[in-house]
């Protein structure tokens, strides 16, 4: 009976296991080199141990442990290039992530959006750059107001644009009233806020135009000042006398550009482009057998002016007076002073001293007004007057002047005058 064939073990790469040394060396060294492959399998040096087990399926053919061996080298390859790429994955989005945080943090936003802009006048508008965390306050700016062709404003407009020194990032601009002239139609005018920021090494770090079209906004005439005061009581003698009425005025836009419309009684009386106008009444203008000193019931007598703007819309104001019409006048008088003062008054420092007046009108119902005038001031509009001047006034004596003058409600007036010497005084010793 013929001897049975030999058949060589057959094991799974990753559960081999030393198996008894054979007698030949040919399967000693077979044996061997499982082991090894075994071993470096284990140890998880996958490449190596395919290499050994390409050996070792040249010397057994018939053995299929490496290639079982080589199928889980490569699914552990396949595994450990998995987790890397995996691994290499996440970092690249950590890195990416990372990045954009940190370009996100540095992003300045401005606000508004750069480009054109629409504003009225006296309208405000603020300019910000702003970055999260702060960025943006390590950096250094420049504003700039320019006007339609890119020059610098005038001076009159610098106060338009206000820049705080604790937040130089951000910047305010209110166009002045004045800015659209009605009077040349009224057009959109067009202003310049050009920015820039620097890091601390001076290089730019961003840049930001805005281009403001300012639309004009109708306001009505402001009235500065008028002469006589409407407060006072005025009179006009008919026939002969007159008085001259002013109106300082300014326009919506700051300019002159004004009408001035005067009636009488809401009789229109004159209209133009002068403040001033001088009324006149005829000697008709009071009935006959009137004096106009009768003590009457009826409402006074309204002379009025109204200014509007010359372009644009009007938007008027009045300003407007009460008078009386009478047929004669006579001056006022001075009747005494308390205490008399002579042509030179010396006072000294520190001393007090008041002087009344009495005035006197011949005429009935009169109503008088006095005005004292101390070197060209008005120091009083009553019939006292106290004189009084502080130590270091003078270093020795000055003389200035003093005058009074007493008005009745036609402006008829007398006047005195005075010269004032003042005296150097010691100053008083001080209380404990």
């Amino acid at each position: 009976m013929p001897p049975k064939k030999k058949v060589k073990p057959r094991t799974r790469a990753p559960r081999a296991g030393p198996a008894a040394p054979p007698a030949d060396s040919r399967t000693a060294a077979i044996y061997a080199m499982m082991a090894e492959a075994d071993h470096l399998y284990k140890l998880g040096r996958y490449r190596r141990a395919m290499a050994l087990c390409q050996q070792l399926a040249r010397l057994d053919p018939s053995n299929a442990m490496p290639e079982q061996m080589i199928e889980g080298c490569r699914r552990e390859l396949r595994t450990r290039k998995t987790v890397l790429i995996a691994v290499l994955a996440a970092l690249v989005v950590v890195i990416v992530a990372v990045f954009l945080v940190y370009s996100r943090l540095r992003l300045l936003r401005i606000s508004p959006e750069p480009g054109v802009l629409r504003l009225r006048e006296r309208e405000t508008q603020s300019f910000v750059f702003q970055s999260p965390l702060g960025y943006h306050r390590s950096l250094e700016y420049t504003w700039r107001l320019l006007d339609a062709d890119g020059h610098p404003v005038p001076l009159t407009e610098e106060g338009t644009r206000v820049q705080h020194d604790t937040s130089p990032w951000e910047c305010a601009y209110t166009p002045p009233y004045s800015l659209v002239r009605s009077g040349a139609g009224g057009r959109p005018v067009v202003r310049k806020i050009v920015a820039s920021c620097h890091s601390a090494s001076g290089s730019e770090v961003a840049h930001a135009e805005w281009v403001v079209e300012v639309s004009n906004v109708a306001i009505r005439p402001r009235v500065l000042a008028v002469q006589p005061r409407t407060e006072e009581r005025l009179s006009i003698v008919v026939g002969q006398g007159e008085r001259t009425f002013r109106v300082e005025a300014a326009d919506g836009d700051g300019g002159a550009a004004l009408v001035y419309e005067w009636s009488v009684g809401q009789k229109p009386a004159h209209r133009g482009g002068e403040p001033a106008w001088t009324y006149r009444p005829p000697a008709d203008a009071l009935p006959a057998g009137r004096t106009g000193r009768e003590v009457s019931y009826d409402p006074p007598l309204l002379l009025a002016c109204r200014v509007s703007n010359a372009h644009g819309e009007p938007m008027p104001v009045t300003a407007q007076w009460q008078l009386r019409l009478v047929r004669s006048n006579a001056p006022p008088q001075i009747i005494a002073f308390e205490p008399e003062l002579s042509d030179l008054v010396r006072i000294k420092e520190g001393e007090t001293r008041t002087v009344t007046v009495k005035p006197y009108d011949p005429d009935e119902a009169e109503t008088l007004s006095c005005t004292w005038e101390l070197d060209g001031a008005v120091v009083s509009q009553q019939p006292s007057c106290t004189l009084s001047f502080p130590h270091g006034f003078t270093d020795s004596e000055k003389t200035v002047p003093l005058s009074l003058t007493v008005s009745d409600s036609c402006g008829a007036k007398v006047t005195r005058s005075w010269e004032v010497r003042v005296v150097d005084a010691p100053r008083p010793a001080s209380p404990p």
